[in-house]
C-alpha cells in the first residue's frame, strides 16, 4: 500500500552510448518531474536523488521526502538545475549500491529511507548488466520497486530478465517525446 510508503525517484543522466542522446535524457527528466508531481498530488511523500550534478551547488542532486505543493516545486527546480555537461563524480551503479547498503543497515541516507518503507523508481536509459545488478540488490530490500526505461523507437530492450523489479519501457521518437 502506497499510503505507508515513500517513493524515491532515482534519475540516471548517463547515456547508454558513447555520445549522449539528448532526447532520451530530456524524456527521463520529464518523466521524473511528472511522476514526482503526480505522486505528491496523491499525497505520497517523494524524494529525488541522482548522481547528476546540480549546476548551483556542484553536488549530486538530492532532496529528502516531502509531499506538499512546495516540495513539488522544489523537485522541478532541482531538475532544472541539472548540469548535463558535467560528468558525475560516481557511476549510477555505485550510487545505487550505496543506497542498498544504507537500506540494508536501516540507516538514513540521501534520500532518507528505512528498509522496506521506500519504493524506488529508477529512471534510466542505460541497459547495462552492472546497473541492473545494482538496482536488483536494492529491489531485494525494497519490494515493488520499478525501472522506467526510455528507449528510442525500434530499440531492442536487453533487460528482460529482472527478477526483483518491474521494468517499463517508454518509447521516444526522434525529436519528440
Amino acid at each position: 500500500p502506497t499510503i505507508s510508503r515513500k517513493v524515491a525517484l532515482l534519475l540516471d543522466t548517463g547515456s547508454n552510448q558513447i555520445w549522449e542522446d539528448a532526447d532520451l535524457i530530456e524524456e527521463s527528466i520529464r518523466i521524473c518531474g511528472s511522476l514526482a508531481c503526480a505522486l505528491i498530488d496523491a499525497g505520497i511523500p517523494v524524494s529525488l536523488a541522482s548522481c547528476g550534478i546540480d549546476c548551483l551547488t556542484g553536488q549530486e542532486l538530492a532532496l529528502n521526502a516531502g509531499a506538499g505543493p512546495e516540495h513539488g516545486r522544489a523537485i522541478l527546480e532541482l531538475l532544472a538545475r541539472l548540469d548535463l555537461e558535467q560528468a558525475p563524480g560516481r557511476t549510477m551503479e555505485a550510487f545505487i549500491l550505496s543506497l542498498a547498503e544504507a537500506a540494508s543497515a536501516g540507516s538514513s541516507g540521501s534520500p532518507s529511507l528505512q528498509r522496506g518503507d521506500t519504493l524506488f523508481v529508477l529512471i534510466s536509459t542505460r541497459q547495462r548488466a552492472s546497473l541492473a545488478e545494482a538496482f536488483e540488490a536494492l529491489c531485494r530490500l525494497c519490494p515493488g520497486s520499478q525501472w522506467i526505461l526510455p528507449v528510442k523507437a525500434g530499440e531492442v530492450c536487453t533487460l528482460r530478465d529482472l527478477d526483483n523489479c518491474t521494468l517499463y519501457e517508454r518509447e521516444v521518437s526522434d525529436g519528440h517525446a
